[in-house]
């Protein structure tokens, strides 16, 4: 999280490639019940934390041929 004055002032997530890991993030959003999505451009998936960061599931995969 970071606040008005641009400061840090949460953090969540560890780096890896094991389900609720992440490396290169593409975006973060929020949806109506609170959770976070995170997209992890890389392994085009994204993996959804709730209210307390803590890891709840994925979706999402990298196809296996071109446009997929």
């Amino acid at each position: 999280m970071v606040s008005p004055d641009g400061k840090v002032t949460a953090s969540f997530g560890k780096a890896g490639s094991a389900p609720g890991l992440f490396g290169v993030v593409g975006g973060i959003a929020k949806d109506d019940r609170g959770n976070y999505l995170v997209w992890s451009g890389f392994a085009a998936l994204v993996m959804v934390f709730d209210t307390e960061f803590q890891f709840l599931y994925e979706f999402g995969y990298r196809g296996d041929k071109p446009g997929a």
